[in-house]
């Protein structure tokens, strides 16, 4: 494992590596994030070849998914597979902290 910590949009998040690609031999990276409430993580992407799996352990997170406006919000147990080529972005919710 290892612990990456950076700042996006000016707010502080941690992110731990759970398993790398060299872990995995090229097929997948684990990540665990933890981002306070109200913080934005990454901006609208897309990945050309990589599906994205999101897990929300606990509070909620705001993602916005496929065409413009379409906006999801995962809460606690909930999962949500982004295919490869589509466009996603995640922030943390306010409410239900």
């Amino acid at each position: 494992m290892r612990l990456v910590q950076k700042s996006l949009a000016k707010m502080p998040h941690c992110m731990t590596i759970l398993c790398s690609t060299d872990d995995t031999n090229g097929e997948y990276v684990k990540f665990y994030f933890e981002l306070p409430p109200g913080s934005q993580g990454s901006p609208l992407h897309y990945h050309d070849t990589k599906t994205e799996i999101f897990e929300v352990l606990s509070g909620s997170l705001e993602m916005k998914v496929g065409q413009k406006g379409n906006i999801k919000v995962l809460r606690a147990g909930e999962v949500l597979q982004v295919p490869a080529k589509g466009t996603d972005s995640i922030n943390r919710d306010n409410f239900n902290k």
